[in-house]
């Protein structure tokens, strides 16, 4: 209720308004291709940064069927880029950053999610793990400098600086090493 008070305050409400959709269309891409993939859905999760689907069984499928799974929510992000374009552009440009930043090689991300699944039919699960670990760290650490930097330029945006502090946040959490 607060971020929806400051949104209509300040203006931005069509801009969260875009950004969350666009996230809920995400999610029924990966909900479609489950469901596609006879895949069985318990439930969802809508945490502070994160909606998640809850499948139990998901990575003891097919290797085919799990990839699948994981790219369709950019998939479906492009997809609105490239519908929208010329309509809404403000809304298809909200989908091609969610849809590019979903495959970030991050443990919270779809690009994480992508490397687990390659990695772990040949490695430990503790060693995938720890790979993608140091991946999250090498992809964030420069945003986050970047966001320093923006921040300070701009005075305002803190936009990446947010992103790079939630990816941080994620990492933490998952792994519960920290907390």
């Amino acid at each position: 209720m607060a971020m929806l008070s400051i949104a209509l305050i300040s203006g931005a409400f069509t801009n969260y308004l875009q950004c969350f959709l666009s996230i809920v269309l995400h999610e029924l891409g990966h909900l479609f291709s489950m469901l596609l993939c006879k895949f069985q859905v318990s439930g969802f999760e809508i945490r502070l940064f994160e909606i998640k689907i809850i499948e139990n069984k998901r990575y003891l499928n097919n290797l085919n069927f799990d990839i699948f799974v994981t790219l369709m929510g950019p998939f479906t992000n492009i997809l609105l880029f490239l519908i929208f374009i010329h309509f809404l552009p403000s809304f298809a440009y909200v989908n091609l950053f969610l849809g590019i930043f979903n495959m970030l090689p991050c443990n919270n991300l779809d690009g994480g999610q992508l490397i687990f699944l390659l990695l772990s039919k040949r490695l430990s699960y503790k060693s995938v793990e720890r790979i993608i670990d140091i991946l999250t760290v090498i992809t964030v650490l420069p945003a986050l400098i970047l966001g320093i930097f923006v921040l300070l330029q701009s005075k305002n945006n803190f936009s990446l600086l947010f992103i790079s502090l939630y990816l941080i946040l994620s990492l933490f959490v998952r792994n519960k090493k920290y907390i």
